[in-house]
């Protein structure tokens, strides 16, 4: 894992900037945790740009006749129209119940692609593949922006129906067919069932659905300047 290798504790700052995407269904748990989140600047928020969405809103409503390949053309289409990922060495997409500690990724991705100049590539977890994080290069981002519809028309995505609106914009299925490099890292994101407290190896945990569950994660895994509520 990349971050075996990384002195996070010891480091300055890692000049690898991140543009966080995240989304939440109203009227669930999910806006009182995003929330607290950003009042304290952490999860999505401590990334150096986010973009955050609703599923009532940003013309995201769920439908359960729309097709996974229809609502992956409407997010990414806004998604570009804002053209702010463009700016940012990596787009990261986390699941809602998924937190991560944006300095230990930015050490993580330094570790697979030192400096600001990362050709396409994509990283994931070597254990839970795209699903709770993904990490884009801004190359493949730009490849991505160029090329999706090859995706959308080469039915990659299929048309299954659904309302996880987590899974309507992951890129590594895509990018993959694409041929981009993949990269996955067992240090990119732990699954604490059962577990007591997070650790210092990875870079982001799962599943953590409430507050008092991020607060007591992000201070057990004493991410560098967070002192909690």
């Amino acid at each position: 894992p990349a971050l075996a290798h990384a002195r996070w504790m010891q480091d300055g700052v890692v000049p690898t900037t991140l543009f966080c995407l995240a989304a939440f269904r109203p009227g669930t748990s999910e806006m009182a945790l995003l929330s607290s989140m950003q009042k304290q600047g952490v999860g999505v928020y401590a990334c150096d740009g986010h973009m955050v969405f609703s599923a009532s809103t940003a013309q995201l409503e769920l439908s359960t006749t729309e097709s996974l390949l229809d609502r992956f053309i409407r997010i990414w289409n806004q998604i570009f129209a804002d053209g702010r990922y463009a700016d940012y060495d990596w787009t990261v997409r986390a699941d809602m119940d998924t937190i991560i500690i944006p300095s230990r990724l930015r050490l993580l991705l330094n570790f697979h692609c030192p400096g600001n100049h990362c050709g396409p590539m994509v990283v994931n977890s070597a254990t839970l593949g795209s699903g709770p994080v993904e990490a884009v290069s801004r190359g493949a981002m730009h490849y991505l922006s160029t090329n999706w519809k090859a995706c959308a028309n080469g039915g990659v995505l299929g048309d299954d129906v659904g309302t996880n609106i987590d899974r309507s914009f992951e890129m590594s299925a895509c990018l993959q067919a694409l041929l981009v490099q993949v990269v996955q890292d067992h240090g990119l994101v732990e699954s604490r069932f059962g577990a007591t407290a997070c650790d210092d190896e990875h870079a982001a945990f799962r599943p953590i659905h409430m507050w008092g569950q991020a607060s007591d994660c992000l201070r057990q895994g004493n991410p560098r300047g967070f002192r909690g509520p």
